[in-house]
């Protein structure tokens, strides 16, 4: 979706994605104030602020707020991207994750503000306050990821019936 977006609307300079379980708390206004030296934009989401691990260096990419520059390697990189998801079925984010290092991008780390998790993955409430939250993300997909197996059981017993 993002390169077709990409492709069909040249003009747009800069493309801001959010998940669709979303809700913008407050104007973005730091997406206007971007360097445009800056080709990306997402959030490392540090996990030893996050759930708290000690001595822990994970910093994963987070794919539920991102700006791209309509950009000729921006473009390359989403052709890549797309294409690694769809050959491999791993988890988009995984994959933007491991080829982003393939492209001389200039990438712009967004605060946590900008990608607020409603809560961890057990459900409880996160370590970092919410006070000045731009962008809170609800995490649907965890919900549906639980739901889908339950819907291939059904949809194979239908076909069987």
């Amino acid at each position: 979706i993002i390169l077709d977006y990409l492709v069909e609307y040249p003009f747009q300079y800069n493309v801001v994605i959010l998940d669709v379980d979303a809700i913008i708390e407050k104007e973005p206004i730091l997406f206007n104030e971007i360097s445009d030296k800056y080709d990306i934009a997402f959030h490392y989401l540090d996990w030893s602020i996050w759930y708290g691990y000690q001595n822990c260096n994970i910093k994963e990419l987070l794919t539920g707020t991102m700006l791209f520059r309509n950009r000729p390697q921006v473009r390359e990189l989403c052709k890549e991207w797309y294409s690694q998801a769809k050959e491999t079925q791993q988890w988009e984010q995984k994959v933007l994750e491991r080829i982003i290092g393939n492209y001389n991008l200039k990438i712009f780390e967004l605060p946590i503000e900008y990608i607020y998790i409603n809560t961890l993955p057990n459900g409880s409430k996160p370590r970092i306050s919410d006070e000045n939250v731009v962008i809170r993300h609800f995490q649907a997909s965890r919900e549906w990821k639980r739901k889908i197996p339950i819907l291939d059981i059904l949809n194979k017993r239908k076909k069987h019936d």
